[in-house]
């Protein structure tokens, strides 16, 4: 439910407002990519994958893992640390060119 509030708000966005707000960093680094890695299913993250920065926002690394220390993570990696599927991993797994433009 709280995502489908989420991406029906992020289609009401202009495309460089979507791209902003899916590459948005909170103070942790997290972006809403690294959110649905978290908690959200496959569906939503091939929604926000197919707007205008959701490629992008797959190479934004955190600043601090989920307690606090510093890591740096993709949303890949949060998702293998929760063991998701093989599909969902490969789903958010960065190009290499957008990995090097991040790192």
């Amino acid at each position: 439910r709280k995502w489908s509030k989420v991406v029906q708000r992020l289609h009401q966005l202009t495309s460089e407002e979507c791209r902003h707000s899916l590459c948005y960093q909170s103070r942790g680094g997290y972006t809403i990519m690294h959110q649905a890695a978290l908690s959200a299913g496959r569906e939503v993250i091939e929604i926000l994958l197919s707007l205008p920065g959701g490629q992008k926002s797959l190479s934004f690394r955190t600043i601090k893992d989920l307690k606090g220390a510093p890591r740096k993570l993709l949303p890949v990696d949060l998702a293998k640390e929760l063991r998701k599927d093989k599909q969902t991993l490969k789903m958010l797994t960065p190009s290499e060119s957008e990995e090097k433009t991040k790192d």
